[in-house]
């Protein structure tokens, strides 16, 4: 039972003991594969603490997954080394990736290549590997002068690390509780007037995949695209998971959310 988180901030062990006595769950002490990829922040203690809820006997590791690559094609590269290096030292493992290399209309399908091939053989030893969408509600192409401008045509897109068609993406819901923390309902997490929400739609590289192949995915559109997500869970911040940052107790949400809740659950 062993979660591969792909990070390139890190966390206080003070945040995750304080997340284990607030939740009533063991202690708990990831492993680093090397030294933490960053000054502290709010993503890893999340994916950590979210997994640790759902699994709380499993092995976390900490992989730092910064790179230093200056063109899609090393981006390509670099990204399929780390997955290999994984795969080496933890075969089997369930990987909880919630980061984005760029607009998947940047790259060549060759800068795609040897990632597809490197998850294929990470999954041939049993690993699951799950991505978070984006939260940008479908807008991953955003750029421009001014982020802040108002979204166009040209925005639209996805996460190019999110549409291969071996990994599995994991898109965001609004969850619906009642007072017992009962499930309710789910819908899917838009903010429009915020330009945020879950991400996904269909790739501009890749065809649609065997499994997402039946009588009745021939109604939903007019082409034969690779669609995404493939699977969702909560994601809204309005909604979202109780966790610790900076000693601190905060609310998770974002797809970034959503991916460690299936790592966990596939473990």
């Amino acid at each position: 039972k062993t979660i591969v988180f792909f990070e390139i901030d890190g966390y206080k062990q003070s945040d995750l003991n304080a997340f284990s006595k607030q939740a009533g769950l063991s202690a708990f002490t990831p492993q680093l594969t090397t030294d933490q990829p960053g000054d502290p922040g709010g993503e890893t203690p999340m994916d950590l603490e979210v997994a640790h809820a759902i699994v709380p006997d499993a092995k976390l590791i900490v992989f730092d997954a910064r790179g230093n690559a200056q063109t899609t094609a090393q981006a390509g590269t670099q990204t399929a080394a780390m997955y290999r290096e994984v795969d080496r030292k933890y075969p089997g493992a369930v990987w909880s990736i919630s980061l984005g290399l760029s607009c998947e209309s940047l790259f060549a399908p060759a800068d795609l290549v040897p990632m597809q091939d490197a998850l294929a053989g990470a999954e041939k030893h049993g690993t699951s590997a799950f991505i978070s969408a984006g939260d940008t509600g479908g807008l991953e192409c955003k750029g421009g002068k001014d982020f802040g401008d108002p979204p166009s045509q040209d925005d639209v897109g996805l996460n190019a690390l999110s549409t291969i068609p071996a990994i599995t993406t994991v898109g965001g819901t609004t969850l619906s509780t009642d007072a017992h923390g009962n499930w309710i309902a789910e819908t899917a997490w838009t903010e429009p007037v915020l330009s945020q929400g879950t991400s996904g739609g269909p790739s501009g590289i890749y065809k649609r995949p065997s499994y997402q192949q039946a009588p009745g995915m021939a109604q939903l559109d007019d082409n034969t695209a690779r669609l995404t997500p493939d699977v969702a869970a909560d994601a809204d911040p309005d909604t979202g998971v109780a966790i610790v940052v900076d000693g601190e107790p905060q609310q998770g949400g974002g797809t970034s959310q959503a991916a460690p809740i299936w790592a966990g659950l596939a473990v």
